[in-house]
């Protein structure tokens, strides 16, 4: 896990589209509103807004059949205890798929 320049970065051993799943489950599940979602075989771009009006934008990469990059940003310039309370969300919904 890496944050460089306001974004959260990770890699998890799974493929793209459980690691899609999980995302959604996640943002979904807190409560966040989607203002958009899209995704394909290579890569997924979710962006949502929390209750402060903060854009999130997590996009996936597939890397690998079993490996997926996840970067998380929240806002223009970041926020990295944030970006790893998301990303916590998403392993944990992860490991229930």
């Amino acid at each position: 896990m890496e944050y460089i320049r306001g974004e959260l970065q990770s890699n998890f051993d799974k493929p793209l589209k459980e690691t899609w799943e999980a995302t959604q489950a996640a943002m979904e599940g807190a409560g966040f509103t989607i203002k958009s979602r899209r995704a394909d075989s290579f890569s997924a771009v979710l962006k949502a807004e929390d209750a402060q009006a903060r854009t999130i934008e997590i996009t996936l990469e597939n890397i690998g059949e079993f490996l997926t990059l996840v970067r998380i940003r929240v806002g223009l310039l970041g926020d990295a205890e944030f970006s790893k309370q998301l990303l916590d969300s998403i392993e944990s919904k992860l490991n229930r798929i």
